[in-house]
């Protein structure tokens, strides 16, 4: 770089010597600028075929003038682009993300191919930029076959760790990969790498386990709420709190945490405790190592503790809108076997729970049909049928009053049939227009399950479009909304676009004459603090307050998400609710009026479809036989805990805009959580049976199948005998209470058999009613002495007999008393109960907290 020596110049007394001059050198090709401008997609993450999901992209400017750049990602055979257009500064590079929705067949093997354009997007057609060698780049994208996906969040790699970090980096990703091995899975899972997550909790739904043991994306604000959004929508997220700060944890559950750090120490000899009340796996380990394991010692006010190290919370499972936040105490180590590569029993325990799958969730596309009935032909208003009958008989008034003067009233023989008969015409004619004419319309429904801990909302809604002609029409989210066009109604060109201010549109989009268009729409919002719904058990029932904050005249108040029966709720105009025993509602029902309007049936049909089982579900549409789809599964998908569900007007903050000259028919559908606050010492209360869930108890033949306790339900067509022992476990904000007295209701349909029906007072089975060959509902009325608590539960027994023919064949000691008597038809008749509910009065203990 510095050139040759001088050298020094000749002289007179030495003459130069000849130079020969020298062959002229080859000429050599020059190097290959780098281009003035960059860009690469990428992404190390495994994906998931149907779901959204994200990949890197990464720009790079060399120029001295900042640049735009919209990069699309086009897969191989379909229809869609996505795309995303963003700002690089001069002589600068950036990284952002690209939401993709993975398509739902692999091309390759173990891949998708797909190809990345740049165009600019200043230009006023599309021009394709080159970026390197071509005007396109393909590459792969990794898929993943495995039915419980997990991702780990761990710290990034340092060259000298802290012990802390090392282990971090070294042990937790082989605790995880023990639990899933424990469970049949591949043990591997993918580690997220970049500095930021996306913004967008959708980008996230391919993963379904999340272990999280790193403080680093603690100013990363639009990743961490779209990580609450992804768990609160059904994601399950493992924070280790040995290597996570309480405030991070405080950041993503809100003041549900409900967690205090005692101090941090270290154990060599201990033992763990661990029993999940939800799955019943149970498991202790006696761990006696060289090393210490470090510990935080934490006191919470949660129930759910399903593992403890000598009486310590070593896991506490914290519910978080419909998914879980799994929070644990014990260093990496605790939760591995002596071998240090298998899981421990405590780790098996809350894997079974952790791995158990994603939630099921709601399904906002149940809805596609009661949208759809709401386009169409509008029947003439009731101004305009009235003016047409007002005008009808003012004429006949007129003409009988003035021909009556004249003495010609026989005229009104021929004038009558002839007004009548204009008077029908003008109807018809009204009646044939607006069949003709169905205007333009979009009916849409905003589906928004509010967060009082964080004070945010998640908005998952659907729509239908109605267009008598063809034209374009894009679409467009604000603010981290997504509207998504059902991809079966896509055409070739589409593209969805992505920009700086995570707003998001789409482009060469066009409705199709005739037809019905329909639309997905999910998002986020945050709403601030102030919608919240808070309830007391007291003489009447259940009575409370709804803040509505920005919720516009909420009705139709209900509550749901507990397996058994909604609870209609008398809401007021300043938000004070109430409800009563008399208020439980029978199954599918939403509304306790006798006669509904319009709205009130379509809103009472929307709840129904939206919150019945998949089975009802594809009973009511049409195909009783389908498999219902993996993870929808109605009201099971508000995770067993009391919702207020009631509908509202549009609301003014919308992260989507309707498009102009259609007709709006639009509404909200409200889900917050009821928090159920301590009814006062010595306080009488009520509680409707709605929140008297039944569980299974252990009875003196082990557990009844018959009943399914995570749906709550009896199973149908059953044969055989059972005896079946429920628990109706009280809501814990009346313990510790005395029961004054009860109603417990059954409807059942048992012919050629006897039902006993039985209670648990002071440990002694007692029976308390039996009734032969039932059918129909039957109440019974229980007083203090059948209302015996064991563990904050009221026990109920069922027995269904044998048919006499069985009971005959058993007595005649005959082994397998079913076949023996299959030639009598009584014992091929099977047995149903529909439910079994119970309420109940009591009154709180005085001097309790």
């Amino acid at each position: 770089p510095f050139g040759p020596l001088p050298t020094t110049p000749p002289t007179a007394a030495t003459p130069a010597p000849a130079v020969e001059p020298a062959a002229a050198p080859e000429p050599t090709a020059a190097p290959t600028p780098w281009p003035d401008f960059e860009v690469h997609t990428s992404s190390l993450l495994q994906h998931r075929l149907g779901s959204w999901s994200s990949i890197d992209v990464h720009a790079t400017n060399r120029g001295d003038e900042a640049r735009e750049a919209l990069v699309a990602v086009l897969f191989e055979g379909g229809k869609r682009q996505y795309s995303r257009r963003f700002w690089v500064p001069a002589r600068g590079s950036r990284s952002t993300w690209l939401p993709i929705e993975v398509p739902r067949q692999a091309t390759a093997q173990g891949g998708l191919e797909f190809t990345t354009l740049v165009l600019d997007p200043d230009a006023e057609k599309e021009v394709l930029t080159r970026t390197g060698e071509g005007l396109t780049s393909s590459a792969y994208l990794r898929v993943s076959d495995d039915a419980i996906r997990s991702l780990l969040l761990l710290p990034k790699p340092l060259l000298r760790p802290t012990p802390r970090e090392a282990e971090a980096l070294e042990d937790w990703p082989g605790v995880l990969a023990a639990v899933r091995a424990n469970r049949g899975l591949n043990p591997s899972s993918p580690t997220f790498s970049p500095d930021f997550l996306p913004p967008w909790h959708m980008a996230l739904d391919g993963v379904d386990v999340a272990l999280m043991v790193t403080d680093r994306f603690v100013h990363d604000a639009a990743g961490l709420a779209a990580l609450r959004g992804w768990v609160r929508d059904g994601g399950r997220l493992w924070i280790a709190l040995d290597a996570v700060s309480p405030e991070t944890l405080a950041t993503i559950v809100g003041h549900d945490a409900r967690l205090d750090v005692i101090d941090r120490v270290e154990l060599d000899r201990f033992r763990v405790e661990a029993r999940d009340g939800e799955t019943g796996a149970e498991g202790s380990d006696e761990i006696d190592v060289e090393v210490p394991i470090g510990m935080l010692r934490v006191a919470t006010s949660h129930r759910d503790v399903p593992v403890r190290v000598d009486g310590w919370p070593a896991a506490i499972w914290i519910p978080c809108g419909q998914g879980d936040v799994l929070v644990t105490t014990l260093g990496p180590r605790g939760w591995l076997a002596a071998d240090g590569t298998t899981s421990s029993a405590a780790a098996r325990v809350i894997g079974a729970r952790l791995l158990a799958g994603r939630p099921d969730r709601l399904d906002p596309g149940r809805l596609r049909g009661p949208l759809e009935a709401q386009i169409g032909y509008a029947t003439p208003s009731r101004w305009t049928a009235g003016t047409i009958l007002g005008g009808f008989c003012a004429a006949l008034v007129g003409a009988a009053w003035m021909w009556r003067r004249r003495h010609t009233v026989d005229r009104l023989a021929w004038f009558v049939p002839a007004a009548s008969a204009v008077a029908a015409a003008v109807v018809g004619w009204l009646g044939w227009s607006s069949s003709r004419n169905v205007a333009p319309t979009v009916a849409a429904v905003d589906m928004v399950r509010l967060a009082p801990a964080t004070g945010e909302a998640l908005v998952d809604g659907a729509a239908a479009l109605f267009d008598r002609q063809s034209r374009p029409i894009d679409w467009a989210g604000r603010d981290r909304h997504w509207v998504v066009p059902d991809p079966s109604q896509a055409s070739s060109g589409e593209r969805f676009a992505w920009l700086d201010d995570d707003d998001q549109s789409t482009f060469n989009t066009s409705t199709h004459a005739g037809s019905v268009e329909r639309l997905r729409v999910r998002g986020a919002e945050a709403l601030g603090p102030g919608i919240v719904a808070r309830g007391t058990f007291g003489p009447e029932g259940l009575a409370g307050r709804l803040d509505t904050g920005t919720l516009a005249s909420p009705r139709d108040a209900v509550v749901v998400g507990l397996p058994g029966p909604a609870l209609a709720v008398r809401l007021g105009a300043d938000g004070a609710f109430s409800a009563g025993t008399d208020d439980v509602l029978d199954e599918g029902q939403y509304n306790p009026d006798a006669i509904l309007a319009d709205d009130a049936r379509w809103r009472q049909e929307a709840t129904r479809r939206l919150l019945e089982s998949p089975e009802a579900f594809a009973a009511s549409s049409g195909r009783p036989g389908a498999d219902p789809p993996a993870g929808v599964a109605g009201a099971l998908a508000l995770r067993r805990r009391p919702w207020l569900a009631c509908w509202c007007d549009a609301r003014a903050q919308r992260g989507w805009e309707l498009p102009e000259g259609f007709l709006e028919r639009r509404s909200t559908l409200a889900l917050v959580p009821l928090e159920l606050d301590r009814t006062p010492p010595a306080t009488p209360f009520r509680i409707p049976s709605t929140f008297l869930v039944p569980r299974l108890g252990t009875g003196t033949q082990g557990k009844s199948m018959a009943f399914d306790t995570r749906r709550g339900e009896w199973v149908r067509g059953l044969t055989s005998p059972t005896d079946t022992l429920l628990r109706f476990e009280l809501p814990p904000s009346v313990l510790p209470c005395r029961l004054d007295r009860g109603r417990l209701s059954i409807r059942m349909n048992a012919p050629a058999r006897s039902v006993e029906i039985g209670v648990v007072r002071d440990g002694v089975p007692a029976l308390v009613r039996r009734i032969e060959e039932p059918t129909g509902l039957y109440e019974i009325d229980l007083g203090p002495d059948d209302l015996g608590l064991a563990d904050g539960a009221v026990q109920v027994s069922v027995s269904v007999s044998p048919t006499a023919a069985e009971a005959a064949a058993r007595q005649r000691g005959e082994k397998d008393a079913f076949s023996a008597a299959v030639s009598d038809d009584s014992v091929m008749s099977t047995w149903e109960i529909d439910h079994v509910r119970l309420a109940v009065d009591g009154h709180t203990l005085e001097g309790t907290p």
